[in-house]
């Protein structure tokens, strides 16, 4: 099951794929008081779709954003505390160390 797999795959803030969701077309299985084509949750049933952003290396492991990643550091950070952790994939500890070159005094180099 695709969901599942969905579910337990990990962030990164320079993902390997994308996931996108779009609704199952099902003509007559869901009707409400006004026979319109709805689910009784108001939510039409989707389907997920994986897509690959670039050549992904065997055993690699495959990793989508859980942020809007055009973001800034310290905003993308603040966006995940929700999640509980601190993300370290190359953006994040790229621009991390830029950073921490930007407070750098130049008799420190």
């Amino acid at each position: 099951a695709l969901y599942s797999m969905i579910c337990t795959m990990n962030h990164s803030c320079a993902p390997n794929v994308a996931v996108s969701y779009s609704p199952i077309e099902m003509p007559g299985a869901w009707r409400d008081s006004k026979d319109h084509e709805t689910p009784v949750s108001g939510i039409p049933p989707l389907k997920a779709q994986v897509h690959a952003l670039r050549d992904i290396e065997p055993g690699e492991e495959l990793r989508f954003s859980y942020i809007d990643t055009s973001a800034s550091l310290s905003e993308r950070r603040l966006a995940l505390s929700d999640y509980g952790f601190i993300c370290s994939c190359p953006l994040c500890q790229s621009q991390q160390q830029s950073e921490g070159n930007l407070h750098v005094r130049p008799d420190e180099e």
